[in-house]
């Protein structure tokens, strides 16, 4: 039996699935690709010049968790490694960090010294700092 999809960017299916003699039907995988909006896909199926069709709808992946940021290095301006409650003499560092999400990172915000965030990436050069923070989006 052959198979077919609509929209392959949505989802796929395997070319051909064997349907054993005396058996009316047989499982088929369909993997779905993230959307970012509702999308309908036809699954057909053809066998003996026989086609039956089926619409799938891909739904885009919801987002239920926040996003997590960690700094995973910083390192001052003369060269040493801080760690974690560390104190520098320098005013500059070098603040590296990476974020997870159950979908994706979208990006980061940084601020220094509480000023507004803005969108940042890593690693993040600053100079004439007192605090820094960072969210993930």
């Amino acid at each position: 039996m052959m198979l077919s999809s609509s929209n392959t960017a949505a989802a796929t299916v395997p070319a051909t699935v064997t349907v054993p003699a005396g058996v009316a039907s047989a499982g088929v995988t369909v993997l779905t690709n993230p959307v970012t909006a509702s999308t309908d896909v036809t699954i057909a199926a053809t066998s003996s010049g026989v086609t039956k069709s089926a619409v799938l709808t891909v739904n885009p992946v919801t987002d239920i968790a926040a996003p997590d940021a960690s700094v995973t290095s910083v390192v001052d301006g003369n060269g040493i490694p801080l760690g974690n409650g560390a104190t520098t003499l320098s005013n500059a560092a070098t603040i590296a960090f990476a974020g997870t999400d159950n979908v994706a990172v979208a990006g980061f915000e940084c601020r220094l010294d509480g000023a507004s965030f803005t969108s940042c990436s890593s690693p993040q050069n600053v100079a004439r700092w007192r605090s820094a923070c960072m969210n993930s989006t």
